[in-house]
């Protein structure tokens, strides 16, 4: 990722399906720019097919302007808007930018002055002025590198022992991207007043049957996917394209660079025209032709509790040996650290795995669920077969959490049973009566777990007793059984109340809960033989009586 000050990561929406990408901000190509601009492999250069196409985009109204013009476009074109009288130099180490009336600096041309023969004048419209070509350089920089090739990649700006110059790894792609565009544009012409403009894999400049020709183009692919887009060029892009209007002179050429607006189109005009690539998800599940999938459940909470940062870190890795691009977009109420389609894998079967943080928005006000999506797609658009380039299938990240509701303890499955009485009646002296009763939570689709914290007993305790033990955790629709017991060791009536103190499960949000009552009631009573025993004495005592009197 670039450092300048203007320079961060621009948040795109993208669609899943690269037909019906919309971007979603004032650098963006009109909807309609690109039409035509169709990948057809069937075609016999599908490579020379689509660039045609391109040069057929980006000639089609294009409005020339002069050499000397630029000196007023480039104050616009390339300002520091963090210091708007101050520009942003190329081949600069450090970032830094300079006044613009500044007299250190002059007109740095990207592709080579000298493969741009004839040179254009300060008054004629040429290809010698295109604003893609010009950038604004320091003129002892702008001499070091001369004509020479890129290449290398050393990150300051540099001379290679082989004599290639390295841009250094601030404006590598920039470079990369104006060397696809001038040979895009300028490749086949038909204009009397230019030369057909070349890249090609080799070191040497040269001129080739009426084509100059430059390089290195592998080293320039290598750029272009190390550096992709950022906020600075696109600006410019935009710029050179149309609202570049001083005190009403406008400096615009109504054309833009097809490689800024579509990274994905690099490597079907200048890569092999079969992408191998494959994205995938760490530790992913297989969906598809390499297509992969991965579930994040964030622990719940309690409605009204706090829901802090929900985020996680997803791992994305590539195999094949091919660069790629790719775009990253979040659905619902999910969030992403990296969105849009300005990203990229290199070159390498082994390339570094790289870390998309993934997140929700989401709030414990009510009860529910709150869900999302990160889509990450590949968006080359050839491919080596199933599963690879734009073969290869979606990755996908699901995200959610759920808001619960209380906790709703209760001595009945099927409803709201706070208080229950266990009647054991008549029981013989010496004996023991055992009976079961049930602790439900009551059951809801979003409904916390419910916890037994303690218990207190009151009453005649000593001829009641239960096996109550806290728990923890009792899921909606669960239950835990329990013995109640009565022991008849005297006679009498008795009783005994439970309270049984329960919360919800330990979750943000989680709030003690009205009790539950238990009532255990019985009454102790003689044995049957010793009552008739009793009756029978009673009765004999009586008749005694009578025949007394």
């Amino acid at each position: 990722m670039k450092v300048w000050a203007l320079r961060v990561a621009v948040a795109t929406v993208v669609a899943a399906s690269w037909a019906e990408i919309c971007h979603a901000d004032e650098f963006d190509a009109p909807a309609s720019y690109y039409n035509g601009a169709v990948y057809n492999a069937s075609a016999a250069d599908p490579a020379a097919d689509l660039k045609a196409k391109l040069h057929d985009i980006v000639t089609a109204n294009f409005r020339p302007i002069s050499y000397g013009q630029v000196d007023n476009a480039i104050p616009v074109l390339d300002r520091n808007l963090s210091s708007p009288t101050q520009i942003y130099l190329i081949y600069d180490d450090s970032r830094g930018s300079v006044a613009a009336t500044s007299n250190v600096w002059n007109k740095e041309h990207i592709w080579a002055a000298s493969l741009l023969r004839p040179a254009g004048s300060n008054s004629t419209p040429t290809h010698y002025s295109d604003l893609f070509n010009l950038r604004p350089a320091n003129s002892g920089v702008n001499s070091n590198r001369g004509n020479r090739n890129f290449g290398g990649f050393s990150n300051t700006h540099t001379t290679s022992t082989t004599g290639q110059y390295s841009p250094g790894q601030f404006d590598r792609g920039d470079v990369a991207r104006t060397m696809f565009y001038m040979t895009t544009r300028y490749s086949p012409i038909s204009s009397s007043n230019a030369t057909s403009l070349k890249l090609v894999n080799t070191d040497m400049q040269s001129e080739d049957s009426g084509s100059y020709q430059h390089g290195d183009l592998k080293d320039l692919l290598v750029y272009h996917y190390a550096d992709l887009p950022d906020q600075f060029e696109r600006r410019r892009n935009q710029l050179i394209y149309t609202g570049n209007v001083i005190n009403g002179t406008n400096y615009s050429q109504n054309n833009r660079n097809p490689y800024i607006d579509h990274p994905e189109y690099v490597w079907a005009v200048f890569g092999d025209g079969a992408n191998d690539s494959q994205i995938k998800l760490t530790n992913g599940t297989t969906t598809s032709a390499g297509g992969t999938s991965r579930s994040i459940e964030f622990t719940p909470v309690i409605v009204g509790g706090t829901i802090g940062t929900l985020s996680s870190n997803v791992g994305l890795n590539k195999t094949g040996a091919d660069p790629t691009t790719y775009s990253v977009a979040a659905g619902g109420a999910a969030t992403s650290g990296t969105n849009g389609i300005y990203n990229a894998f290199v070159a390498g079967a082994s390339t570094a795995d790289k870390s998309v943080t993934v997140g929700l928005n989401a709030t414990a006000q009510t009860v529910g669920r709150t869900t999302g999506t990160v889509t990450v797609n590949n968006t080359d658009i050839t491919n080596q077969g199933v599963g690879t380039g734009n073969a290869d299938g979606d990755d996908v990240v699901t995200l959610g959490i759920s808001v619960l509701d209380h906790a709703e303890p209760s001595f009945a499955g099927g409803g709201d049973l706070n208080a229950l009485t266990i009647d054991f009646g008549d029981i013989t002296l010496g004996q023991a009566a055992t009976d079961t009763f049930d602790v439900w939570n009551v059951f809801a689709q979003l409904r916390a777990g419910l916890d037994l914290d303690s218990f207190a007993a009151t009453g005649d305790t000593a001829f009641f007793g239960t096996d109550l033990a806290a728990f923890t955790n009792l899921l909606p629709n669960g239950k835990e059984s329990f013995d109640a017991f009565f022991n008849a060791r005297a006679l009498g009536d008795f009783t005994a109340t439970y309270t049984l103190n329960l919360s919800d499960a330990d979750l943000s949000g989680a709030t003690n809960l009205g009790p539950l009552t238990l009532t255990l009631t019985g009454t102790t009573v003689v044995p049957e033989p010793v009552m008739l025993s009793i009756a029978a004495t009673a009765g004999l005592m009586m008749l005694r009586r009578r025949r007394m009197a």
